[in-house]
């Protein structure tokens, strides 16, 4: 079993959804702690003019270093959901797809929740259910495992504990750590996750620029668009013969 691991992201990129689909089962880490300015509380997308703007969730961020993620309180909802709105409808008005991604987002903010990590891991559900992902989740709180191990150690003892023979890696920071005599030593395989990021026409852009939000797939190729797009890079990634697309 192939198991990834990672910090839910707002809305996250593409790539982000392809490490989710290419594992079999993917564990939210939810106790560890907030990165300030990360896409844990925000994430990009372009305005008219094709510059990175931000859509950020106002959050209680005081003292976080000594808090888990998962404690952390929303503050100011109703401000930062309209400023959000009104950002979208001024970003992409003029996107092709714009009423169908609108209403999307519309009804995500109509959620009730109280903590950044409840918005922010809905908002990996949503955009997973809207492209077919069907790799079940696991949070990090929901495991029993050595909480005194951190860093590599805590990502093996994660793998251990839901008996993965594989560890999907990405190429950031935590790639850097990992102890890999350890993983071959329980028996554990890394594999890195390749992944090229597909190209879409982005109405504010001649030249495109990769890494943002899905958020801005979905405003320029709808949802079944994104769905499609999503599932032939899968696809010719990994040589999977599947027709994901319909």
């Amino acid at each position: 079993m192939t198991v990834g691991i990672h910090q839910p992201h707002y809305f996250p990129w593409l790539g982000f959804l392809d490490k989710v689909a290419k594992s079999d089962m993917f564990v939210i880490l939810d106790q560890v702690q907030l990165e300030k300015g990360s896409q844990m509380i925000r994430n990009r997308v372009l305005d008219t003019n094709g510059n990175i703007k931000y859509l950020t969730i106002a959050a209680d961020t005081r003292n976080f270093l000594d808090r888990e993620y998962r404690s952390i309180e929303i503050k100011d909802k109703d401000v930062w959901i309209r400023n959000q709105k009104n950002a979208l409808i001024n970003y992409y008005r003029r996107s092709r797809c714009f009423d169908e991604a609108y209403a999307f987002m519309e009804s995500f903010y109509k959620n009730d929740f109280t903590t950044l990590f409840e918005w922010v891991f809905e908002s990996v559900k949503e955009v997973c259910r809207v492209l077919a992902i069907d790799t079940p989740f696991v949070l990090q709180s929901e495991i029993e495992y050595d909480r005194d191990n951190r860093k590599s150690d805590m990502i093996l003892e994660i793998c251990r504990a839901l008996s993965a023979d594989t560890y999907l890696s990405g190429h950031g920071g935590s790639s850097q750590y990992l102890v890999r005599e350890k993983f071959r030593d329980s028996g554990i395989e890394i594999r890195f996750q390749t992944f090229e990021h597909p190209v879409y026409r982005q109405y504010q852009k001649s030249e495109f620029l990769s890494g943002l939000s899905v958020i801005d797939a979905l405003f320029n190729c709808g949802m079944k668009g994104t769905k499609n797009l999503f599932w032939k890079n899968f696809n010719e990634d990994t040589g999977n013969e599947d027709n994901y697309i319909s």
